[in-house]
């Protein structure tokens, strides 16, 4: 997880939505990606349920933002991170 932050949040994406604590790797899509430069998030882990994540990453000591309780969120639509990217010709 080079160069990569931490988040804690409710779990949300372009296909899903629920209440589990879900922890997110945040960071930026390398040069050799189509998606270059734009941000990229990787799910983690999961618990089902926020306490459970706070114990589990509070005794790890492991450094991440808690965006869970403000009900904050890193996700990105899909249709935002390929509007850079040229429309196909249907012909």
């Amino acid at each position: 997880m080079d160069g990569e932050t931490l988040s804690l949040e409710r779990a949300k994406g372009q296909t899903y939505q629920s209440a589990d604590a879900t922890l997110y790797a945040l960071g930026v899509y390398p040069k050799s990606s189509v998606l270059a430069g734009q941000q990229k998030r990787t799910n983690v882990h999961s618990w089902d349920s926020y306490e459970k994540a706070k114990s589990v990453l509070d005794a790890s000591l492991i450094k991440y933002e808690d965006l869970y309780e403000v009900g904050g969120t890193s996700y990105i639509s899909v249709d935002r991170m390929v509007a850079h990217l040229p429309e196909e010709d249907s012909e």
